[in-house]
């Protein structure tokens, strides 16, 4: 499907194309319909696309001219799609949008990137990766859940009973860079430097490369399919006792709670010689460059990031996030399970990747699985796989620089 097909209506339309990680998800959904209901001269047609294609049907439509108004755009997409001038700059709206001043601290350079660099994204909801463990396992050996990088390796080692369990859920599939991240930067790997370089090339790196390869090639306390797993392998293991720990943000927990119950517990990432990280996981809407109703889409996404809709989707009872307006930080609810806890405690440390780098997009959705699956498999070094990332990063550069 190249671009968008609209129906004819006597209302404005609004295209608005969005994966969602529970298929028809009844919350999300419903505030589609909740919005149409209160805006009689607007209607939101809404796409569900499939995450495995999200991308790929986004960034073709916008080539083709035809891209749907509005749609989520995943963090690592989004340097990607600003160097391919595919979104609309939102800081028109923003200046005449009250909502904007109930925004958490910190949320607008977060998302922008350089102090006068233009905002693309706006959105309710965010997340941060903690590390879920079973407890009913961890009792059973007298274990007691990791706090550093070599806690973590000697609970996963004391975890592993191959075949039938392993200490840890490793992810060797798109987006497992995350994960990655969390470990390896605890370890020293730093992914830029001050001035925005990137640096995966350093002996640092390379040495937390390895450290992270080691937990699949050499300790063996991974499934061999990590090479592969992605998130709905993560679950199952976690699920089934087959793997005892895995990172992911806190929307697992409500999955995790209504499989285990008491016997999932959660603690902040490891820290080590690096110190302590954890990926930040923002939730995002955009309007596209090419969009036929901009007003009309800005109205529809401005609409989600507004405290009743954040609370409503942070609240999800499959899919709970935390909030990233100042105007629920405090509802009792995110003090509600130890889980949340956890995941409030750890923003703290939160880091973010190099989004608005324009070879980041291509580096989740290719290099960094392509050259990670090589380097578990033993093709490639661990000096050999991040030179290659080194130079996508530098070719992408390059490439927008030319433009």
């Amino acid at each position: 499907m190249k671009g968008v097909k609209r129906v004819m209506t006597d209302k404005e339309i609004v295209v608005f194309w969005r994966h969602l990680d529970i298929p028809n998800d009844p919350v999300f959904w419903g505030m589609v319909r909740d919005f149409n209901n209160i805006n009689p001269d607007l209607h939101v047609e809404m796409v569900e696309v499939p995450w495995n294609r999200e991308h790929e049907m986004l960034v073709e439509a916008a080539e083709s001219g035809n891209p749907p108004d509005c749609s989520d755009v995943p963090e690592y997409w989004l340097g990607e799609f600003v160097a391919k001038d595919m979104l609309e700059p939102l800081d028109p709206f923003i200046a005449d949008w009250a909502a904007a001043e109930d925004f958490v601290d910190g949320y607008w350079g977060e998302m922008g990137g350089a102090p006068d660099s233009p905002h693309f994204v706006v959105g309710g909801g965010r997340g941060v990766d903690i590390l879920y463990y079973r407890t009913d396992i961890f009792d059973s050996l007298g274990l007691t859940p990791p706090t550093t990088l070599d806690e973590f390796l000697d609970a996963a080692l004391a975890l592993t009973h191959a075949p039938e369990r392993y200490g840890f859920g490793m992810r060797g599939s798109r987006v497992g860079h995350r994960f990655w991240g969390d470990l390896t930067r605890a370890h020293g790997l730093q992914f830029n430097d001050d001035e925005g370089n990137i640096t995966l090339n350093t002996p640092e790196a390379i040495e937390a490369n390895q450290w992270f390869i080691d937990l699949y090639s050499r300790h063996r306390v991974t499934p061999p399919s990590a090479i592969t797993d992605s998130f709905g392998e993560h679950v199952e293991q976690i699920a089934t006792g087959k793997i005892a720990m895995v990172a992911h943000t806190i929307h697992l927990q409500a999955i995790l709670r209504e499989e285990l119950g008491d016997k999932i517990g959660a603690v902040p990432m490891p820290s080590g010689p690096g110190g302590s990280w954890t990926t930040f996981y923002p939730q995002n809407h955009a309007i596209y460059k090419g969009a036929s109703n901009k007003e009309g889409a800005w109205r529809f996404i401005s609409w989600l990031a507004e405290a009743p809709q954040v609370e409503r989707w942070c609240k999800n009872p499959r899919r709970p996030m935390l909030p990233n307006v100042k105007s629920l930080m405090n509802d009792p609810f995110y003090r509600s399970d130890p889980i949340f806890e956890v995941s409030i405690n750890s923003l703290p440390n939160r880091g973010a990747d190099p989004w608005l780098h324009p070879g980041f997009g291509e580096f989740v959705e290719s290099a960094w699985p392509t050259t990670m699956q090589r380097a578990l498999r033993g093709d490639v070094s661990s000096q050999e796989m991040m030179e290659s990332l080194q130079a996508h990063f530098d070719a992408a550069l390059t490439a927008t620089t030319s433009l």
